[in-house]
């Protein structure tokens, strides 16, 4: 787990929100066929994932929030940029847990079961990279 109070930067707080989202959407995706086999999508992040409409617009709010990140990744890191964490994992949004299952899905739609399996090892840059390769997320 990421060292919350090592953060000094925005860019080092846009790591971990990378690095969370990774791990949330692995979360989220490796029940995914078993749900949709029994009939367990009654958890609001499966329900949105099966909405391509509102799917596609967490998606492309998760993007949003992060391109702003990314925008000044040497900047010293403020107590109002932490707001992030509520907007990506907060009860109501959830982003980074439908976005980082979304890319998850595109990789291993494109790329293989394998593929996506050696990206748990690689890291939330190469996760991160690899969904790039597949999708344009900021033409959602």
């Amino acid at each position: 787990m990421p060292d919350l109070g090592g953060i000094r930067t925005v860019g080092d707080l846009s790591d971990v929100v990378k690095l969370l989202t990774h791990l949330e959407g692995m979360g989220v995706i490796s029940p995914f066929g078993l749900r949709i086999k029994e009939g367990g999508l009654l958890d609001d992040d499966y329900t949105v994932l099966l909405n391509e409409a509102e799917r596609d617009r967490r998606v492309h709010d998760y993007f949003a929030a992060l391109s702003e990140l990314d925008r000044r990744p040497k900047q010293k890191v403020r107590k109002e940029d932490f707001q992030i964490f509520e907007t990506m994992s907060g009860k109501t949004t959830r982003l980074s847990y439908v976005t980082g299952c979304h890319m998850a899905r595109k990789i291993e739609e494109q790329c293989g079961i394998e593929t996506l399996r050696d990206l748990v090892k690689k890291g939330h840059e190469d996760f991160f990279r690899a969904y790039r390769e597949v999708e344009n997320p900021l033409s959602r």
